[in-house]
């Protein structure tokens, strides 16, 4: 009777020690003093439910607070945003001078940081989740940040690969125990590829060759992605880290892809393809989904394609479930970080509800890009699928948020809708 009561009374204490530990309060106000406190867990418990995760992208010039809270109304759980856009407080800066500064990295611009944690603030308010990702970084502007012209020194230099992860150490030493924040996707598609030796097509050329004749090399992602992680490790051990597999992410580069060594990393890929329909540029013809359309990065790779839900998941994704059997990958570390297709293309509705399908079913968390965004309204689904009113720009150049219950057509928004329950 006496080992009973001591074997209940073993399991109480167990039970009250591990309540303890995964429900202790963070003081967010020791940082910002904004006087916000919640209770915080680890951050990889996040990806861990038992559902996949949903959310969308933010790549906005300007963020704001309704616009976070307008994606959790939304039923969104989390949201991919990129800082990048926005203005420095640097003296004289230009577009991508945001946290990393104007003539050269030398630490993580205060002011800039200071506006990031004040937008975290608000993710936690809003109660959605926040993934950090980055469009320009010490040895890598973004083109359009960049006069159109690629920049391709971080895969030319491991000189600039140090400059580029001290960068992202500083970042996820700054920020490693915001509780709104759950990860940290360093490179937004990579493309060593282009630099160098160049794969001309990953989907008509050999990567696996290609990958072998770069290894060792700045051009080698896998050994970037090693060194990356260890050095972030070091500060901030249980923040997740997401790492984008190469040529923009193409889920074909997970044919030469190597998980790192550190359960709390997750691996991401985005969809775009087939780019003609998705897109739809004038020069490349009329395409609808499902249909045939080219498929590859040089126009001739492959002319023939017949795209639809069978297409898409038995061809395009296929380079990732292969991958994941061969490591051992559960779907949980799977991310289809960005997806989508101008919301005007003919089909685009079938496009996301089949690509939506294909991630709920396996499991794979997602975002879609993306949600409400200030500078580009070809994939913003709440706009339907017709012309855009003269006061959404309007409403944009005055700093607004648009009033989107003006919008009667709901086909896209719906689709993705009925993809998050």
């Amino acid at each position: 009777m006496l080992q009973r009561v001591i074997k209940a009374f073993a399991w109480v204490i167990i039970i009250v020690l591990v309540y303890l530990l995964f429900t202790f309060r963070y003081d967010i106000s020791k940082r910002t003093g904004h006087g916000l406190k919640r209770r915080f867990e680890p951050p990889e418990f996040f990806w861990r439910s038992r559902e996949n995760r949903k959310g969308a992208n933010f790549f906005n010039v300007k963020e704001q607070s309704k616009r976070i809270a307008a994606a959790r109304k939304f039923g969104l759980s989390w949201i991919r945003l990129t800082p990048s856009k926005w203005h420095s407080s640097v003296p004289g800066a230009v577009p991508g001078d945001f946290l990393i500064g104007h003539n050269g990295y030398k630490g993580l611009n205060k002011k800039d940081l200071a506006v990031l944690e004040k937008i975290l603030d608000e993710a936690l308010t809003a109660k959605i989740k926040v993934v950090l990702t980055f469009l320009d970084f010490p040895g890598h502007r973004w083109t359009q940040h960049n006069n159109g012209k690629p920049d391709r020194r971080i895969w030319q230099s491991f000189e600039e690969q140090k400059k580029a992860i001290r960068f992202f150490t500083d970042i996820a030493a700054a920020l490693r125990h915001h509780p709104a924040l759950v990860g940290i996707n360093p490179v937004n598609e990579p493309c060593p590829e282009l630099a160098g030796k160049r794969l001309k097509d990953w989907y008509a050329d050999n990567y696996e060759k290609w990958a072998a004749s770069v290894k060792g090399t700045p051009q080698d992602l896998n050994l970037f992605y090693k060194k990356l992680v260890k050095s972030i490790r070091k500060v901030a051990p249980e923040l997740p880290i997401i790492l984008d597999c190469g040529y923009f992410a193409t889920p074909w580069a997970f044919k030469v892809l190597e998980p790192v060594d550190d359960d709390n990393t997750y691996y991401a890929f985005h969809v775009y393809e087939p780019c003609s329909f998705t897109f739809q540029r004038p020069k490349d013809g009329n395409y609808s989904y499902p249909g045939v359309s080219p498929f590859g990065q040089m126009e001739a790779a492959d002319t023939g394609v017949n795209w639809n839900k069978e297409t898409l998941e038995n061809i395009l994704l296929q380079p990732v479930t292969d991958w994941q059997r061969r490591y051992g990958i559960p779907s949980r570390k799977i991310i289809a970080a960005e997806f989508g297709v101008f919301r005007t293309a003919p089909g685009a509705d079938k496009y996301l509800e089949d690509l939506i399908d294909i991630f709920n079913h396996y499991g794979w968390h997602w975002a879609f890009y993306s949600f409400r965004e200030d500078s580009w309204d070809k994939m913003d689904y709440e706009l339907g699928t017709g012309a855009v009113p003269q006061k959404y720009w309007n409403d944009i150049e005055n700093g607004r948020l648009f009033d989107y219950g003006r919008i009667q057509d709901k086909k896209l928004v719906k689709i993705i809708k009925n993809g998050l329950k």
